[in-house]
This record gives structure tokens, sequence and C-alpha cells, in this order.
């Protein structure tokens, strides 16, 4: 489903969009954010390391449109391998859950449903444009569960409280 290259590509502006708000908008939810990210690449670097692996083949693209054009440049600029977990898929939804915990989010109901569709879609489109396989973002998932537990459910270590929230800001 080449169509879904642009949500792939979303991705950056994703990820730029997240880091920019956050970094206006809350210090607190922005190291979190910056937390969160980093643990998901290193945690996958390691594994990459450990576990080296690949996803062969990829399909052709046949077609002259922008669609085709832009799923074999990924092809061509973006190898195959080292794609358990995926780091698009851990890091989308590491945004995501950035943004939803941001205490000057809690009112954003419209901005949050926005931010899940995005980060749904961003998951979606690394197996439509067969980028990852489904395994590669079940990792990524999983990867992303695991982070979440450690930076936002953990109380010793993160107190999640709004009126601490407001003050660091």
């Amino acid at each position: 489903m080449k169509e879904f290259v642009l949500a792939y590509y979303f991705w950056f502006a994703y990820m730029a969009i997240g880091f920019l708000y956050l970094g206006f908008a809350s210090k607190r939810a922005f190291y979190r954010m910056e937390l969160f990210l980093s643990l998901g690449m290193t945690i996958s670097f390691i594994i990459f390391i450990l576990y080296p692996n690949a996803q062969f083949p990829r399909p052709s693209v046949p077609g002259n449109d922008v669609f085709s054009w832009l799923v074999n440049f990924i092809y061509d600029h973006d190898g195959t391998n080292n794609v358990f977990p995926s780091i698009h898929v851990c890091n989308a939804i590491g945004v995501h859950i950035s943004l939803i915990n941001c205490y000057e989010l809690k009112d954003k109901t419209l901005l949050k449903s926005l931010s899940f569709v995005a980060a749904l879609s961003i998951c979606a489109s690394t197996v439509f444009i067969k980028q990852h396989s489904i395994i590669d973002v079940v990792g990524g998932v999983i990867l992303a569960t695991i982070i979440y537990i450690f930076i936002y459910q953990t109380p010793k270590l993160f107190a999640s409280s709004p009126k601490i929230d407001n003050i660091e800001n």
C-alpha cells in the first residue's frame, strides 16, 4: 500500500512537532520524552548488536507516481538490517505517550486524538510499505510498553503530579 509512505515520512515531522511543542510547553514532559526516546533507541541498538536481524526480500514497486518514487527512495537509502524492534514504532508511540501525558494538554482532546491517529498511521505504514514486518512492530510496541511503565508508572522514580508538572515548567 504505497500511499502509506506519506505516514512513514510524517514520522520525521511528528518527532519534530513533539520535540518543539514539549520543549516550549513543559520541561518535565520534554525530559520524559527525551528519556523515552533515548532508552528506546539505546535498547534497540543493543538488540541490533547482540541479535543482528534483517528483513528480506522487499517487493519491487513499479510505477512513475510520487508514492512509488518515495517508497523506492526509502528502499534505496534505508537498508533491510536492524529492523527488530522497530525504532519508527517505538518512537512514534513515545511521542504520543509524551504528548498525552503532558499536563498542559490535559484538556486538548482533539490534539490527543490527532496524535493517536498520527502514531497509529506511522506504525501501520511501516508494515504497509514493507519496511518492517508485523513482528518488528510488535517488538517496538513491547519495548515502548516497558519504557512507558518505567517512566510513567514507576512512582518512586518519577512522581506524576500535575502540581509538580506545572511548577517545573
